[in-house]
């Protein structure tokens, strides 16, 4: 509301172009969820899945290429489960397993991250976003 109401009142404004590295415009591009059979922790190592404490610091924040989220139980041939807005499996496009860690396979910025087991269970992890510029 304070944006909006700031930019109604302005006397002018600018029409000089915006500078291309001051733009940061991003998409959802997939929703991340765990396989139904999982279970997951964020304090017990001896989960299927075992997330970062801390994995939601990486809320909004562009994560790399190799960027470890957790570890699976290496009992366990499991992984994260990613769909795209067309509803396909896009899994193993966004996320592997190496070393019983779950590492990113691109650039993604994730949204929504939970620490709540049961969100992530009823809904979702998370959704990826990647950069548009």
């Amino acid at each position: 509301f304070d944006y909006v109401d700031t930019i109604l009142h302005l006397e002018n404004i600018k029409s000089d172009p915006i500078p291309p590295q001051n733009i940061n415009l991003f998409h959802t591009v997939a929703r991340v969820t765990v396989p139904e059979h999982a279970n997951i922790s964020f304090n017990n190592k001896t989960a299927d899945i075992f997330f970062n404490k801390d994995l939601d610091r990486m809320n909004f924040l562009e994560i790399p290429i190799g960027t470890s989220i957790g570890l699976v139980s290496s009992k366990k041939d499991i992984n994260l489960i990613v769909h795209n807005e067309n509803e396909q499996d896009v899994s193993d496009i966004y996320f592997h397993v190496e070393n019983n860690e779950i590492k990113t396979l691109r650039d993604v910025m994730p949204a929504m991250l939970t620490l709540n087991e049961e969100i992530i269970k009823q809904d979702c992890l998370c959704y990826l976003m990647e950069r548009v510029i």
